[in-house]
């Protein structure tokens, strides 16, 4: 398997690149702010686009700014290639029904990703409601205030806390395996 990833955020440089690497993965990456040799890749780009033109992965993975994953899933889709982006997929409806469709058109597989469920929290509170024993859980949540130089802050780049936080809300049906709500 061949992964190709758009953009070197912190995420990336922390989490995702050790978990591909251990699992045998061959990753590429495409930045064009990171300048540097990455180590344990195969190949990097300093153009998104020609990594998607050159580098036939089987999946994209998208975790550049909010404000340009919509842009970036279309490009990937279109190239029929899986695509995978950091929350938010998108910043709102319109654009995320264009990608569902574009989706299915190309019998392609977008996903939205994060991490929060891996917490031993989370998934203690998952087996607690699959077990039947707790229906009813009350939660707070601490949002810690980024570096006011963060783009997770950006008004530009369609950050803020509903961005960064919004996703998380409504992968709770997805976790929980819970019926759909109608309207």
């Amino acid at each position: 398997m061949k992964v190709l990833i758009l953009g070197y955020s912190n995420i990336i440089r922390k989490r995702v690149l050790s978990v591909l690497k251990e699992k045998k993965i061959k990753v590429l990456v495409a930045s064009k702010s990171y300048k540097k040799k990455i180590p344990g890749i195969i190949r990097q780009f300093h153009s998104y686009e020609q990594a998607l033109k050159k580098s036939k992965p089987n999946i994209v993975y998208i975790s550049l700014p909010n404000s340009k994953h919509f842009e970036w899933a279309k490009k990937s889709l279109n190239y029929k290639y899986n695509t995978v982006v950091d929350k938010p997929i998108t910043s709102n409806e319109k654009q995320l029904n264009e990608l569902l469709e574009l989706s299915k058109k190309n019998k392609r597989l977008l996903v939205e990703s994060t991490f929060f469920n891996y917490h031993i929290q989370i998934k203690k509170i998952i087996r607690m409601y699959r077990n039947d024993t707790h229906k009813k859980i009350n939660a707070k949540f601490i949002i810690p205030k980024p570096d006011k130089k963060s783009i997770l802050i950006s008004k530009k780049l369609q950050g803020g806390v509903l961005m960064d936080m919004g996703p998380y809300i409504s992968s709770i049906p997805r976790l929980f395996k819970l019926k759909k709500i109608n309207k």
